[in-house]
């Protein structure tokens, strides 16, 4: 590795800046906010200067009326919410929609990177494209090879994004960024080509060929190199700077494996059976709230099949205040309960990025970065509580 370290580029120090908000929003800062109950509006601004008649007053009206037109931030949104107070919030980057794809294993822990890097004063964004793409030709490559037996899916757990960062590099988001894709229909589109070229024995080297050109249509040309304050990178040169090998450890916690040791949890979207270090349920929280306190942002990864799972409020609640509360008797044997009859599985991840208390009840609620979109009450962020966690984790990585 040849030691660099990104510095904040203007325009990509720019995006993050806005997605973290004028708030003042950052590492381990608490907000406070105001709400009049009604739906979330275009945020006032004002730069407060004295209005004096001379060219700085025109300038001065000019830049609150840009303001005034850009969209609140997401932690400013959930501290204007007089419901909460916000304990700690990470800094993120733009909150993202995964859109027709089951990418937010992807998403969730591109993220977490993200906010580390941020925290240490490191601008760094990554694209969720760029890993897409890599999965799908490493998918390509063993459904040839399998003739077709083998899965070809976009689903993952958190640990995917951790593996093909090793193997396959990573992309800056300004040099691949998001675009539109419809998911299913382009996997089957390469299955199709895929089962062709097996048929007629054309060879990995073609079939491969044929794959990039697909993508090229689908996703458009991909960069072959990473390009920081003048010098060049490779996609693997740039990942081992942001995410080094073994930086991150995957927890997970179920009585039908011995805690302490590393285990393929049973999961439908496990099917390449990733080891996760198995702990008590306490030993796992007390893992996530003390690297929050550091100032560390979450991959979290779990079920939010439950009623009280609200993306349009922004809320995941056991609607059950004791619950809630993270007061549940016999936790460890209602989450295996709950696991072995289905009723808790890995539907989806998001980013945890810091902590907020609902003023009357008390309540500890995770602050989640989803990958929904921003068309919620807290610009794409949601409140997970205490008890939701406690109950519904599948695997948290950090």
């Amino acid at each position: 590795m040849r030691g660099f370290t990104f510095i904040a580029v203007a325009s990509l120090f720019a995006a993050v800046m806005f997605s973290c908000g004028r708030s003042g929003a950052g590492k381990g800062s608490s907000l406070q906010g105001s709400s009049d109950g009604s739906s979330p509006g275009v945020e006032a601004s004002a730069n407060g200067r004295p209005s004096d008649g001379s060219s700085s007053t025109s300038f001065s009206k000019a830049s609150s009326s840009i303001d005034s037109l850009r969209p609140p931030s997401p932690l400013s949104l959930l501290a204007a919410d007089e419901r909460f107070e916000v304990v700690s919030a990470n800094p993120i980057t733009p909150v993202k929609s995964q859109g027709n794809t089951s990418l937010c294993w992807a998403y969730a822990v591109l993220g977490m990177i993200e906010s580390n890097h941020i925290a240490m004063g490191d601008s760094v964004h990554l694209s969720a494209m760029y890993v897409y793409r890599q999965r799908l030709m490493e998918l390509s490559d063993r459904y040839y090879l399998t003739e077709g037996e083998s899965r070809f899916t976009d689903r993952g757990t958190c640990a995917v994004l951790l593996d093909l960062l090793g193997r396959r590099g990573a992309m800056a988001y300004q040099s691949y960024p998001d675009r539109p894709v419809r998911s299913v229909p382009l996997m089957n589109k390469l299955k199709v080509m895929i089962r062709g070229a097996a048929a007629r024995r054309a060879g990995l080297e073609e079939m491969r060929s044929s794959a990039k050109k697909i993508l090229d249509e689908a996703l458009d040309l991909c960069p072959r190199f990473v390009f920081m304050n003048g010098a060049e990178y490779t996609a693997e040169e740039f990942a081992h700077s942001v995410c080094a090998p073994g930086e991150y450890e995957l927890l997970t916690s179920f009585t039908h494996h011995p805690f302490g040791r590393r285990v393929a949890l049973e999961l439908p979207d496990n099917w390449e059976a990733h080891k996760f270090l198995n702990v008590p349920i306490d030993t796992l929280e007390s893992r996530v709230l003390s690297a929050l306190a550091r100032g560390r942002s979450v991959a979290w990864e779990g079920d939010i099949s439950e009623e009280g799972f609200s993306f349009s409020k922004g809320l995941a609640i056991l609607d059950d205040k004791a619950a809630d509360s993270g007061k549940i008797d016999s936790l460890p044997s209602k989450r295996q309960q709950a696991f072995e009859r289905g009723l808790t599985t890995d539907d989806h991840c998001m980013e945890i990025i810091g902590l907020a208390r609902h003023k009357k009840s008390g309540i500890l609620f995770f602050i989640c970065k989803n990958s929904w979109g921003s068309q919620n009450p807290y610009g794409g962020l949601m409140l997970m509580s205490q008890g939701y966690f406690r109950l519904k984790t599948i695997l948290v990585v950090l």
